[in-house]
């Protein structure tokens, strides 16, 4: 039962993360880039003020080039259920 209705929770607060993120495409959002993504070193990961690490979603920078530490404009141009994916501007 309690398993149960942990799944629906979080099932519902998938929908609500990828509607929240899909409205985002379009924007231009300061990034703080964190380094190279764990799955390709192709890609840079980073966050927005807006997202706790351990805690929140990250955004996938896979187009353009900046070192660890430093902070960049993001245009967003795919949105994922808890990831943002976007490019350098």
């Amino acid at each position: 039962m309690k398993e149960s209705r942990r799944r629906r929770v979080m099932s519902l607060q998938k929908r609500l993360a990828a509607r929240r993120n899909r409205a985002r495409v379009g924007e231009r959002l300061q990034v703080l880039v964190e380094g190279a993504h764990p799955d390709s070193d192709l890609l840079l990961r980073g966050r927005t003020a807006a997202q706790a690490p351990e805690i929140d979603g990250s955004v996938i920078i896979n187009d353009g080039t900046a070192p660890p530490g430093s902070f960049v404009t993001c245009e967003i141009t795919e949105a994922h259920a808890y990831d943002l994916v976007g490019r350098i501007v």
